[in-house]
């Protein structure tokens, strides 16, 4: 035991050597023999704020929806977990709409 625990003492001195020679020392050559780029500088945001989220085209969102409603009625088992999913869907993409209306044309929103 005290073998295996001497071991991990010298690996644990060597990373710290290791590290302490790089902090030291940030020059350090690349394996080619060429000196390694400069560490890049940090770069300064401007302090605009930030930019808005463009809403995406309604026809664009719909279509998301859709392929997102199909994907989780074919690969969820009917229940209150699917129920809850598809809620969630709904509130995810359309977050103001009322989720009593119909979003398409064929009934239910959650009607296969």
């Amino acid at each position: 035991m005290l073998l295996s625990q001497l071991r991990w003492l010298g690996a644990l001195a060597i990373g710290v050597a290791v590290m302490i020679a790089m902090y030291l020392d940030p020059a350090v050559e690349a394996p080619g023999g060429r000196p390694a780029p400069p560490a890049p500088t940090p770069v300064q945001t401007p302090s605009s704020p930030a930019p808005q989220r463009v809403a995406p085209d309604a026809r664009v969102q719909l279509d998301a929806y859709e392929t997102a409603r199909q994907a989780l009625i074919e690969n969820t088992p009917e229940g209150p977990v699917r129920d809850s999913a598809l809620a969630a869907l709904r509130q995810q993409y359309f977050p103001e709409a009322d989720t009593n209306r119909p979003l398409t044309g064929s009934g239910s929103p959650d009607s296969p």
